[in-house]
């Protein structure tokens, strides 16, 4: 029904391929990383990589509060300026996932995104390159940004849903990558709603204020 982790402590929750938990420099707790930097696709299959990191559990969506939360940065291949996901010129993007049919087929919880989802992401990410269209610039904890996704988007209250983690490389540039940290799967992200307002008091013998 819910699922919470810092990765603070070793975890075996999810498999997949490209990603390990680790702390690289510039960090100073465990988090969830793709490779650093990411190798393009060029001479894999379809001239593509997917880097996917799946959670082995999969997720009873509620009917409400079905949020997925998560601390992340994605310094991945911008596409062009206009492009929105799915369009050919989109180029790399990361994207969260969900499956009710045992991962046969996948559904966006919301569209994917690059590093112009954030103007430091795309900053950082532009400020240092090879020479040619690669970015060599690296992510630090100072660019963490959160995201909330609402699993009742895409799917209903009861569905038992797969998740997922995916980044999606063309065979073109490639930059420093994804990092995921703090994940929160349906589990206590909105504030309690305040039911009553405490009152001053005075103790015994004292005066009431003025």
């Amino acid at each position: 029904n819910a699922y919470a982790n810092d990765f603070n402590n070793p975890s075996s929750d999810f498999f997949g391929n490209g990603f390990t938990i680790d702390t690289p420099n510039g960090f100073t707790n465990p988090a969830i990383h793709s490779e650093h930097p990411y190798l393009n696709g060029a001479g894999f299959p379809g001239e593509q990589r997917n880097l996917i990191y799946q959670l082995k559990y999969p997720i009873k969506v509620k009917a409400t509060e079905a949020f997925i939360q998560f601390d992340e940065i994605a310094l991945v291949e911008p596409g062009e300026p206009g492009a929105a996901f799915g369009d050919a010129e989109f180029w790399d993007y990361v994207v969260v996932e969900g499956s009710i049919d045992n991962g046969e087929t996948w559904t966006p919880f919301a569209n994917g995104y690059d590093a112009r989802a954030y103007s430091e992401w795309l900053t950082r990410y532009n400020s240092a390159n090879d020479g040619g269209q690669n970015s060599t610039a690296v992510g630090d904890a100072a660019l963490f940004k959160t995201r909330i996704i609402n699993m009742r988007d895409k799917f209903a209250a009861g569905d038992e849903v797969a998740i997922r983690f995916r980044l999606f490389i063309d065979q073109a540039a490639s930059g420093w990558g994804w990092a995921i940290d703090n994940i929160k799967i349906q589990s206590d992200i909105t504030p309690p709603l305040l039911l009553h307002k405490h009152i001053d008091y005075v103790k015994a013998g004292e005066a009431m204020p003025a």
